[in-house]
């Protein structure tokens, strides 16, 4: 059996097995657009779109997108979102913000000393 078969199997088997929103859940599956996973943090890097999440949204949705990110947060994972438009139109903003984010996670840089060369 290849992965794709397997993986239905398994998660079909969970749906007949749960109820409400549990198996809503299993039902309609989680996406992300891109998924950063170090040792240090687990970042969910969305790009959404103005159509699909704000003007074609009503309350329902509007309530699953935010406790999907509460369940997403619930597992350790940060969701960062970013405007179609501004991936699109200012390229440059959305790299400073992203730069901005990954330098949490980025070594400290400390300067070194003569002092500290000289006893090595």
């Amino acid at each position: 059996m290849n992965f794709d078969a397997a993986y239905t199997a398994f998660i079909q088997q969970h749906i007949e097995h749960r109820t409400g929103e549990r198996r809503g859940r299993l039902e309609r599956g989680h996406f992300a657009d891109l998924a950063w996973l170090s040792g240090l943090a687990k970042i969910l890097f969305e790009i959404k779109g103005f159509a699909s999440h704000v003007r074609d949204m009503d309350r329902q949705k509007y309530c699953s997108e935010l406790n999907r990110e509460t369940f997403l947060h619930s597992f350790g994972y940060h969701v960062i979102s970013f405007a179609f438009d501004d991936v699109e139109q200012r390229p440059d903003q959305c790299i400073a913000l992203l730069r901005t984010v990954l330098s949490r996670y980025q070594p400290a840089q400390s300067p070194v000393t003569r002092a500290r060369l000289a006893e090595k």
